[in-house]
């Protein structure tokens, strides 16, 4: 009977569990873009002072590789994060992160329109450097320490563009990419900056 009794409360603790992380996971909001690199580019200075051109890094992205470009919004916390990830090396290429609202104050400057066919979100942290913008066409991510992403559309759901990371003072390597936004949650993103700013600011200005 206790063993019973013991393998019931096993039984019941994993459930839970089970349903904490489903509910966890509903929280999260995630979207993401499926990229093939199509062209490769790294330029770099020689000793004698000259530019030298080379199409990358030994062992590093590219053409042929995949690359996974990740957003997601955690409701909870109203934390929103972008990452850009190599598939075939498991190696994170940008992240930026944006912590919200912190007692009244954005700690990123926030923009966001949720009319029509310009809904878009735009995002700078506190050092105006760091900057985010995207809409159902465009999306571009600037860090000062990994790079940027730079693609466009034109329905939304073909991409292309490019991707420059920095390496040192004196590299860049500009990859070539084209995405699909293989799973969209720009929407539902939108609606809850929208919910955050209403909470802690009044209506936005139309």
């Amino acid at each position: 009977m206790n063993a019973l009794k013991g393998t019931i409360a096993a039984i019941s603790a994993a459930l839970m569990l089970a349903s904490q992380a489903i509910l966890a996971d509903e929280n999260i909001i995630i979207g993401y873009f499926d990229c093939s690199v199509k062209a490769s580019s790294l330029i770099l200075p020689d000793d004698n002072g000259d530019i030298k051109s080379f199409s990358g890094w030994r062992n590093g992205v590219a053409v042929g590789d995949r690359i996974r470009a990740t957003y997601e919004y955690d409701v909870i916390r109203d934390n929103y994060r972008f990452d850009v990830k190599d598939l075939i090396r498991d190696n994170k290429l940008i992240s930026f992160t944006e912590f919200g609202v912190d007692n009244g104050s954005e700690k990123g400057a926030r923009q966001f329109s949720l009319k029509g066919d310009h809904r878009f979100l735009k995002i700078h942290l506190p050092n105006f450097v760091n900057y985010h913008t995207f809409s159902h066409s465009s999306l571009e991510l600037l860090t000062l320490v990994h790079g940027r992403m730079n693609i466009s559309s034109e329905n939304g759901l073909n991409w292309v563009g490019s991707i420059s990371l920095i390496n040192g003072a004196n590299s860049t390597l500009t990859l070539g990419i084209k995405c699909t936004h293989a799973k969209t949650a720009l929407d539902g993103i939108l609606s809850h900056f929208s919910k955050v700013h209403m909470k802690h600011f009044g209506r936005p200005k139309p």
